[in-house]
């Protein structure tokens, strides 16, 4: 099969994150299985603090794995909304110190997706999150849309809610993000996933909750844990368990995480 996928970051935007992890390793698998493979995502960081975009696309191989990195998009980030960019235009909002690309990535990657699909075409789109949802502007192309999601809005608003430590923090949270999210949550977040075949839950927890937000989806959504390596992982022996409950975490050590 040919596969389009949508990400707005990889491992070359960021290399820990949990996403893109999560990316590298279907991609790998889905390659090791024979499928030709098309990522259509944003601008390439030219150093290593991600400071600088490139204006002009770039087109990396891996095998059966073709990157395209699409200039003049915001790296490794979703575009600002129409609300958000008022703010960054006051000057009152910089998203980590990065450079904003003048692209869109969401219409940007579609405009790109089809140039592509125009010469040799695709049969189904994976999109990570809704980086896919450019593609409801084209409403003629009839391919299944599979979507694989890690989180929900209203999570990411009870994470931030814990991780705010200032005063700028709140103001952003109140007047540009809940405002941004709410939005996306209740309009083109439920047209999108209203258009998905399929949409993936790295977790039954996580399906739980995105069906409390979106309930007539329930036939749609499947559940689909991330992969262990079992020639790296394998079951302790009885005898090599520990005696008390001991746990182990694995990840960013921050507020936002609740731990």
């Amino acid at each position: 099969m040919r596969i389009a996928v949508f990400s707005r970051s990889t491992i070359h935007h960021f290399t820990s994150g949990g996403m893109e992890s999560h990316l590298e390793n279907l991609l790998s698998g889905l390659s090791a299985s024979g499928h030709d493979i098309t990522v259509f995502t944003s601008s390439h960081p030219t150093d290593d603090s991600g400071n600088k975009i490139e204006l002009e696309n770039i087109s990396k191989e891996s095998g059966n794995i073709k990157y395209i990195f699409i200039g003049d998009t915001t790296s490794g980030l979703n575009p600002l909304s129409v609300w958000e960019r008022i703010f960054v235009n006051l000057g009152l909002v910089k998203r980590n110190n990065l450079i904003e690309g003048k692209k869109n990535y969401y219409t940007a990657s579609s405009v790109e997706f089809l140039k592509v699909h125009i010469e040799n075409s695709f049969d189904c789109v994976l999109s990570q999150s809704t980086a896919a949802k450019g593609l409801l502007d084209h409403p003629q192309l009839r391919m299944p849309i599979i979507a694989i999601i890690h989180g929900t809005i209203p999570n990411e608003i009870k994470s931030r809610f814990r991780s705010n430590r200032s005063i700028k923090n709140w103001i952003r949270f109140f007047l540009v993000d809940i405002p941004r999210w709410m939005i996306e949550h209740h309009f083109s977040n439920r047209k999108f996933f209203g258009k998905c075949r399929y949409i993936i839950s790295v977790s039954k927890d996580l399906r739980e909750k995105f069906l409390s937000d979106y309930p007539k989806l329930k036939r749609r959504v499947r559940v689909v844990y991330n992969g262990v390596d079992d020639m790296l992982f394998v079951p302790a022996a009885a005898e090599q368990k520990y005696s008390e409950f001991t746990a182990l975490y694995v990840g960013r050590v921050d507020r936002e995480k609740g731990i």
